[in-house]
């Protein structure tokens, strides 16, 4: 019988900041959802360590945008 493939867990600090804006009382702010998805792209190696701050803020500004026009 074959064994079922091996689910890989995602790093402490990925799964402690995930937590952490889980317990947020009135949800996500746009910084805390962007850093929450900058932080998984960097897990995956799609977005460099060296580049997380400038990623943030794109993703913070982007996000902003949608709310603004109601796109979400």
């Amino acid at each position: 019988m074959p064994k079922a493939p091996q689910v890989q867990k995602p790093p402490a600090d990925v799964i402690g900041n995930a937590v952490n804006f889980m317990k947020a009382p009135r949800g996500l702010s746009s910084k805390q959802l962007a850093t929450l998805i900058i932080d998984a792209l960097v897990s995956t190696g799609l977005v460099r360590k060296a580049d997380v701050a400038e990623a943030i803020n794109i993703a913070k500004t982007e996000i902003d945008v949608r709310k603004a026009m109601g796109d979400y």
